[in-house]
């Protein structure tokens, strides 16, 4: 056992705050008669020195030594890298909208920019002109409203003409998101109108491709009918 791998403190490592070398190993920082350590020059020594007093001295066996594993409050006989890594990264709990962006059988970069969208990270208008730049903050598509993610992909007069299509070809009647909540709450339904793995991944489709005519609209200045988009949305799904 070495002393290396003990924390820092604002005087030094501790090896070298108890006058031990940093290749020591247990036997050479105790006898028989106690542990050989300095006196404590620090309350976090003070402390750790108190603790060892709680921890038996080495004594001589003719038995091997033996080890014990502790991760995520379990006791193994062995090595585990699974509750090791587990252990070292705890996991937050698992958001509501995960199963509707990252399934089986997206296609990455739709499931990719659907969860920044989820997050609220794309860099809209809204958020240029927050950051600092001097640009208006119109949306790129209709140039009426504030481009937010909310707008761009659900209340836009170019996106409610394209989900209007998108919702007739998956057989339902016509209706609006007015919220990106009940947009992911419907994506979270299943009925009999249409398939949820289906509607998931035309959904998904259906936001990339309003991102890439609107990134088109803003560097490129070149629009599109959503009929055009809508047929390039059918020929990929």
């Amino acid at each position: 056992m070495e002393f290396s791998a003990l924390p820092k403190t604002s005087c030094g490592s501790f090896h070298q705050e108890l006058a031990i070398p940093l290749v020591a190993s247990v036997a050479s920082a105790c006898n028989a008669q106690g542990r050989r350590f300095r006196g404590a020059r620090s309350p976090v020594l003070e402390s750790f020195q108190i603790f060892l007093t709680t921890v038996p001295l080495p004594a001589a066996s003719s038995s091997e030594d033996s080890f014990l594993w502790r991760a995520n409050d379990l006791d193994l006989s062995y090595f585990s890298a699974k509750n090791t890594w587990s252990e070292l990264r705890p996991r937050a709990p698992k958001h509501q909208y995960v199963s509707s962006v990252w399934f089986k059988g997206a296609i990455p970069r739709y499931a990719f920019t659907m969860w920044v969208s989820q997050l609220d990270r794309l860099s809209t208008r809204a958020r240029l002109v927050k950051w600092g730049l001097g640009i208006s903050s119109l949306c790129c598509l209709c140039d009426c409203f504030e481009e937010n993610c909310d707008h761009l992909f659900l209340r836009c007069e170019v996106s409610e003409q394209l989900w209007d299509l998108v919702l007739i070809r998956l057989g339902y009647s016509l209706f609006a998101f007015h919220t990106w909540d009940a947009f992911m709450c419907w994506l979270s339904l299943r009925d009999t109108t249409s398939s949820i793995l289906l509607c998931r991944i035309v959904a998904l489709a259906t936001i990339y491709s309003l991102w890439i005519e609107r990134n088109n609209m803003f560097f490129n200045s070149v629009s599109t009918t959503p009929q055009a988009i809508f047929k390039r949305i059918d020929r990929h799904v």
